[in-house]
């Protein structure tokens, strides 16, 4: 950009270091290579980054991260900016008709679900393993029994050419009815719009599970849909969820989040 537009400032915004998104290096042989193969671009990536006028990233907890993976930058005293990213917020009239019209957006097993079930638990996550999905199940198991059972329905992103997406998505079903859960968990891949706004109406709460998340939208966009939100202690969800007002930080495992589930279906639930 400096070369094509030398008078031009350059605004660089960082979501993620992309050297941090590649497999960690190994001993293997192909490991040795990918890492030979990766030398050039990280050494590239950290100096382009550096060439830039202003560098923001997308969270405190990123422009941490990206001390570390730049640390010549650091050195220079590149100090990235936080520009938190945005959800829009649903006028009333929106928050209105999803909750009136979401049996029509809806497949009719989810709509039977929640219809049949009790409070409705909600997962927004891409299927990948480092979603963290089952710890929404094994919270939802761990929960005390109350009758209406609660529900869970785990809806995001599903590509089938994905090997990951395809494990992550049948390791819970089999999972699930491990549990004997399986009556009461509906899963929703790839998503529309619209049915998101569904599925936030109809939801009691959010089950946000990713550790280390680099921002994460989806507690924001549960914030603007008035849905309180039981999430990990770390990573972007810190700095976007407000402890015990609009949702609950809590360790990453199976009886924090069904502590904090069931505050959210008795008394002491958020302001």
């Amino acid at each position: 950009m400096h070369l094509a537009a030398p008078r031009a400032p350059v605004l660089f915004y960082c979501h993620f270091p992309d050297q941090l998104l590649a497999p960690p290096p190994s001993r293997t042989l192909a490991g040795r290579l990918r890492a030979l193969y990766r030398a050039p671009l990280d050494a590239l990536e950290q100096a382009t980054t550096g060439a830039a006028d202003r560098v923001l990233v997308n969270s405190q907890f990123t422009a941490a991260v990206f001390a570390r993976a730049f640390p010549r930058l650091a050195v220079r005293g590149v100090s990235p900016a936080v520009l938190h990213p945005a959800a829009a917020i649903p006028a009333e009239r929106a928050l209105q008709r999803a909750a009136d019209t979401w049996r029509e957006v809806l497949p009719a097993d989810v709509v039977a679900l929640v219809e049949g079930g009790g409070p409705v638990f909600l997962s927004i996550n891409r299927f990948e393993t480092k979603k963290g999905l089952p710890l929404a199940l094994d919270a939802l198991a761990a929960l005390p029994r109350s009758a209406p059972a609660p529900v869970l329905i785990f809806a995001g992103g599903y590509d089938a050419r994905l090997p990951d997406n395809v494990a992550v998505l049948a390791s819970l079903k089999a999972r699930a009815a491990a549990l004997g859960l399986t009556a009461r968990v509906a899963f929703l891949p790839s998503f529309a719009e619209p049915q998101k706004a569904a599925l936030l109406a109809v939801a009691t709460a959010v089950l946000y599970t990713p550790q280390g998340e680099h921002f994460g939208i989806v507690p924001v966009e549960a914030a603007a849909a008035r849905v309180p939100v039981v999430a990990c202690a770390s990573g972007g969800p810190v700095e976007s969820i407000a402890d015990g007002v609009t949702g609950w930080l809590v360790a990453p495992d199976a009886a924090a989040f069904a502590a904090a589930a069931a505050r959210v279906l008795g008394p002491g639930g958020p302001a």
